[in-house]
């Protein structure tokens, strides 16, 4: 979880003046805000995060130059001094006016320095990262090409030359920093709490889409929850989110992959003389069966040089599908630019001659490519193009729940 204050003069719920916290008298009762959040979501096994907006134009400080940043970086170092682990800095660059009519430039340079030395495990987020970058829109999707490297030297936050959207959002295939994507969106309209906003709460449905075209696209899912006058998440948000959950589990969850433990063949197994896709793996040490082997430490890879390879994985002809989840070992780098998914031809269902399904780019972390319904023998992951030897760590094949989107 990651908590949004102050951004754009919104309330402080630090605990540095107290007297400005506003709500019920279960948030006014001497506590920190903060430090309530934190132990929950520690209690409750949760990350906590921070997103700590520099723009608070209602601060006299504000638009000062380096008087403002020291004050900014003070309450930085309070906040992550205070209420850590934190897993997650989010720094946006929100730079209006305050009422003073002066802008603030800000030193983002030290303020993850700060970051650094009161948190050197958590990540931060900024249009350049150094560690997860925006992903170019608040609609909570990624590009279907979405790399994870970034061209970010040379570029700001915010006002200061940010990269492109188009970089944001698919990244850069030549990108000198390993900067993956998070796409944030919110469960309503709007970013706060409006009570006329009720009965326009996502649906689980449009959800599961957004989070398919995220987490599917190799990037991170930020869904923004916005607290009631009650000080609580709506119970319209919360039936959403848990029929997000329940739809994830229905597709994604334990006993759902149809290619766990399933047989395996490849043409190309690293260590070995390249082969037939007809042949097993016989267990090798990068063998094909280790892409359903359900361990994400295990790969297949391709002996070296090479850049196209094919994968079949041997189902249960009777039970349909219609996604497929490919995932690369990303700690050796991102290397697949094109591959394709195949099935047997009818009435044939043999290894000759096969009907494309998907076709796509990257692959990442993971990739949940939508294909048609379909029932066959044999799923093919043909790589196309890649920037090293092919490898990948997950095949899986799954049915989505009702509800949700199909192929196309």
């Amino acid at each position: 979880m990651c908590v949004q204050d102050p951004c754009a003069g919104s309330m402080c719920r630090i605990h540095e003046d107290p007297s400005r916290i506003q709500g019920p008298d279960r948030c006014r009762s001497g506590t920190h805000l903060l430090r309530e959040l934190s132990d929950a979501c520690r209690e409750g096994g949760l990350k906590f995060g921070v997103h700590l907006s520099p723009w608070d134009r209602n601060n006299p400080l504000y638009g000062t130059g380096e008087p403002y940043n020291e004050y900014f970086r003070n309450q930085l170092r309070e906040v992550l001094s205070t209420y850590g682990p934190i897993f997650e800095v989010w720094f946006d660059g929100a730079c209006g006016e305050g009422p003073n009519g002066k802008r603030q430039v800000y030193d983002f340079p030290s303020f993850r320095a700060v970051v650094r030395e009161l948190q050197p495990d958590a990540v931060i987020f900024s249009d350049v990262g150094p560690d997860i970058r925006w992903v170019g829109n608040e609609q909570g999707w990624a590009g279907e090409t979405c790399w994870s490297m970034l061209k970010a030297e040379g570029h700001g936050i915010g006002n200061d030359n940010p990269p492109s959207t188009k970089s944001l959002n698919e990244g850069d295939l030549d990108g000198e920093s390993w900067i993956p994507a998070e796409c944030d969106v919110s469960i309503r309209p709007g970013w706060s709490y409006h009570a006329n906003e009720d009965e326009k709460v996502k649906t689980p449905e449009h959800l599961f889409d957004l989070w398919e075209r995220s987490v599917g696209y190799s990037a991170n899912f930020h869904l923004n929850f916005s607290v009631d006058r009650r000080g609580l998440i709506h119970e319209n948000d919360v039936k959403a989110v848990l029929g997000l959950k329940a739809m994830v589990d229905a597709s994604y969850g334990p006993g759902t992959d149809l290619a766990r433990g399933r047989p395996t063949a490849a043409d190309d197994i690293q260590g070995l003389v390249p082969r037939g896709t007809n042949e097993p793996s016989h267990d090798e040490p990068f063998g094909s069966d280790k892409t359903v082997d359900g361990d994400p430490k295990t790969y297949w890879a391709t002996n070296d040089g090479a850049t196209q390879a094919a994968i079949e994985v041997e189902l249960d002809p009777s039970k349909p599908f219609d996604r497929v989840v490919l995932a690369e070992p990303t700690w050796l780098g991102q290397r697949v630019k094109a591959f394709r998914i195949s099935v047997p031809a009818e009435p044939s269902n043999n290894h000759r001659d096969w009907v494309t399904l998907a076709e796509g780019t990257t692959i990442g972390h993971q990739r949940i490519a939508r294909v048609p319904e379909t029932k066959a023998k044999f799923v093919r992951i043909e790589i196309l193009d890649s920037r090293a030897c092919p490898a990948l760590t997950r095949v899986g094949v799954h049915k989505a729940a009702a509800g949700a989107k199909p192929a196309g």
